[in-house]
């Protein structure tokens, strides 16, 4: 009788052992409903932040695709003033101009470009006013050699805008910002960073506003 009870206190005991480790175990499963609350919180984010990126680049009126080349017509619009807006405000333009990897040369995409925006700067509407040409890079490389890299890319067109389109050299200011203004900082690399803007410095003196109808909730450009 006694070592039948001796036999049933080591099976109790043994089976308590065992449960005890089952609940180790289950402590430490992958299944995600027993994952800490900070591990969720932290997928949460890392969500939130990829959308955040894909709406912040998605192009706005006056911006373009990397890659995409306006038309003159659709330039002066992004430059001449908007009817009902101060005639102080500056309107600006950004333009996807290409240059070979590291250098301030222009590519072919980038020189037909750059005919619709002299088609537009010797338009009626824009052909007494100013511009400032500032260069933008990404992130790559230092932030001192990104300075001076796009510096001498506004300059390249700039000259290419005055010796090849016969545009006024004292029409154009050219500003080299390197990656200070980056267009999508989620993506500090990203193609989209490396562009130049054009900015109508006197869009007083710009001709021919432009009136936007409000139709649905959407501003429509005439």
């Amino acid at each position: 009788m006694g070592e039948y009870l001796t036999a049933i206190g080591w099976l109790e005991e043994k089976n308590g052992s065992d449960r005890e480790r089952n609940k180790q175990v289950t402590m430490f499963s992958p299944d995600r409903s027993t994952l800490p609350q900070n591990c969720k919180t932290g997928r949460v984010a890392v969500l939130i932040m990829f959308l955040v990126g894909l709406f912040c680049s998605l192009p706005t009126s006056n911006a373009v695709i990397a890659g995409e080349i306006l038309s003159s017509d659709e330039i002066v619009k992004g430059l001449v003033p908007i009817t009902g807006e101060s005639e102080l405000k500056k309107r600006s333009v950004d333009l996807s101009i290409e240059f070979k990897v590291n250098s301030s040369t222009l590519t072919e995409d980038a020189k037909r470009q750059l005919e619709s925006l002299a088609t537009a700067l010797k338009s009626l509407q824009l052909s007494k006013a100013r511009f400032s040409i500032n260069g933008h890079t990404d992130a790559s490389g230092s932030a001192k050699a990104n300075q001076l890299l796009s510096q001498r890319r506004a300059k390249a067109v700039a000259d290419y805008l005055v010796e090849a389109k016969n545009i006024p050299a004292n029409r154009l200011d050219i500003i080299g910002l390197g990656e200070t203004r980056l267009k999508n900082p989620l993506i500090p690399n990203s193609k989209e960073n490396r562009r130049v803007e054009v900015i109508n410095l006197n869009p007083e003196l710009s001709g021919g506003k432009i009136e936007i109808k409000r139709k649905s909730g959407y501003e429509a450009i005439n």
